[in-house]
């Protein structure tokens, strides 16, 4: 196999189907994302907040005062009173203050799935370049070699006069070019497993994986769209603070409700003691004044911002799934092109050459700007990549 048919082959790998090695991907992005340390972060977060949702859910503390009055003047008998009181108010009673408490557990509850989500797709994208740096070695292992064999055979044609020493330069500097860029995509390797080690607590990264997830463009846009968006964790979120709002509302009703005392009063004098039952209420004319207009005022902006994020992320979806289509597009008519032109191309190369009609330095380059062409078929495919991880990432999490 000649030199450009054998890295467009390297170079086609990118395009091909999902293989075994995909399930690897998955494994690997769950392994890692879990380990993230923000994550556990959150989780204890998530809980404080649920231990101070719990407090002042309960009635009110029971009241009780005893009172001692010596008598004056002498002989007026001492007295003792005696009161004890429980207060009783329709917020607590009716469930109003628990389910507050509860709509905000809920609503901590949906800040878990999100920040799951975020780091699920910060770690995808991650590996998503991993395996395009990965590819990138593969081509360059195997062009490195190549251009090193051209300018061998220019190093052979300066001697037989057939090019200058200027010609035989320009391979020298296109040698050493691609082993700069070799050098510079192992650099670019190391720096995003390092960054993949990070999103994993810093870890090491066992996964080798040179497979991209094994997941396809949606036929269906609006379907999908519809779909994901109702699962979204961001607007599940949004959706949570306006059950808050709502239960905020109930809450603000059932604090303007009187609240209802009941107790007991003893009064102790010598010869005559008053002892019974004791009935209270309070009206809150003033103290609950506005709570249910601003708790009604916080429900509308709880609402509006839901419907401000849903069609930004139904916008943002739009633009993600149509530049992933574009991508795809360029993909696929990338490695159409190079997989029916190649072996046509360097045929009537080597024929040309044969006959005379190009001269060694012209059979050479071109057979190096082959060898460039194939970086193409790298690049088209890891665009595609790239743009279909961005699309997951406005999606449910990638792993759950």
């Amino acid at each position: 196999m000649n030199a450009y048919l054998k890295v467009t082959a390297i170079a086609l790998m990118a395009v091909s189907s999902a293989s075994a090695f995909a399930d690897n991907y998955t494994d690997a992005l769950k392994s890692i994302a879990v380990k993230n340390p923000a994550l556990a972060l959150q989780a204890q977060k998530i809980d404080a907040q649920k231990s101070a949702n719990a407090t002042g859910l309960t009635l009110a503390n029971p009241e009780g005062s005893i009172m001692l009055q010596g008598g004056s003047p002498a002989g007026v008998p001492a007295r003792t009173t005696v009161e004890l009181g429980q207060s009783f108010d329709f917020a607590t009673l009716s469930g109003a203050k628990k389910g507050v408490a509860e709509a905000r557990n809920r609503a901590a509850e949906t800040s878990m799935a999100v920040s799951w989500r975020d780091i699920v797709a910060q770690t995808d994208q991650q590996m998503t370049e991993v395996v395009y740096r990965r590819r990138l070695k593969t081509y360059y292992d195997m062009s490195t070699d190549i251009v090193k064999k051209i300018f061998e055979s220019a190093e052979k044609s300066f001697k037989a006069g057939e090019i200058n020493a200027v010609e035989l330069n320009g391979f020298r500097l296109q040698l050493n070019d691609i082993l700069t860029q070799a050098r510079l995509n192992e650099v670019e390797l190391s720096s995003a497993l390092a960054a993949l080690s990070r999103l994993g607590g810093g870890e090491s990264v066992t996964w080798t994986g040179t497979e991209y997830m094994a997941y396809t463009l949606p036929s269906d846009f609006e379907a999908w769209s519809l779909e994901s968006v109702q699962r979204d964790p961001l607007l599940i979120a949004a959706q949570g603070g306006v059950d808050v709002a709502n239960s905020e509302i109930n809450l603000a009703r059932k604090e303007g409700l009187p609240t209802f005392s009941v107790g007991y009063a003893g009064e102790f004098v010598q010869g005559a003691n008053y002892n019974g039952v004791n009935l209270g209420f309070e009206l809150p004319l003033w103290a609950n004044k506005g709570k249910v207009k601003a708790a009604q005022a916080a429900r509308a902006a709880a609402q509006a911002e839901y419907d401000n994020l849903r069609r930004d992320i139904q916008l943002q979806q739009r633009n993600a799934y149509d530049r992933a289509a574009t991508m795809a597009k360029y993909a696929q008519e990338t490695e159409k092109l190079f997989a029916q032109s190649s072996k046509d191309i360097m045929t009537g190369l080597i024929k040309q050459y044969a006959n005379g009609q190009i001269s060694v330095y012209e059979y050479l380059t071109m057979t190096k700007q082959a060898i460039d062409n194939g970086r193409t078929i790298v690049d088209s495919e890891h665009e595609y990549q790239a743009a279909l991880a961005a699309l997951r990432a406005l999606a449910p999490a990638a792993v759950q």
